[in-house]
C-alpha cells in the first residue's frame, strides 16, 4: 500500500496516542486497510491519527451500503472506493457484484 503524504494539519497536532490506542490502531490498519506491520510501526502518532480519521469513514460507509464481501483482498480501501465511485457516475447499470471488497475480522473489545 502506497501512504499518502500527511496533510499540515495533522502534522502539528496535538494528539498522543497512548499504548493502548496504538495497539488498537495497529489491529485496525492491519487488519481492515492492509496495512503491514512494517508500515505500521514507521507511523507516527500524527500520521496514525490522520489515517484513522480519514479511511475508516469509507469502512463505515462501505459497511451501511451493503459494499463488503467475504473476499480477503489487499487493494488500497481507498482506490477501490474511488472506482465504486467512478463506475457510478458514469451512469452505467450498476455491477452484480461490488467493486468494494473489504476483509473485516472481528475485533477484541479494549
Amino acid at each position: 500500500m502506497h501512504l499518502r503524504p500527511i496533510p499540515a494539519k495533522y502534522a502539528g497536532a496535538a494528539k498522543v496516542i497512548d499504548k493502548v490506542m496504538r495497539a488498537f490502531a495497529s489491529s485496525v490498519l492491519s487488519n481492515k486497510l492492509g496495512f503491514t506491520k512494517d508500515q505500521i510501526s514507521r507511523l507516527t502518532d500524527h500520521e496514525i491519527n490522520y489515517h484513522l480519521e480519514t479511511l475508516l469513514p469509507l469502512i463505515s460507509m462501505a459497511e451501511r451500503e451493503q459494499l463488503l464481501t467475504v473476499e480477503i483482498d489487499r487493494l488500497s480501501i481507498v482506490e477501490r472506493f474511488y472506482s465504486t465511485i467512478v463506475y457510478d457516475l458514469s451512469k452505467e447499470k450498476p455491477p452484480r457484484r461490488p467493486l468494494l471488497s473489504i476483509f473485516i475480522p472481528d475485533l477484541p473489545l479494549l
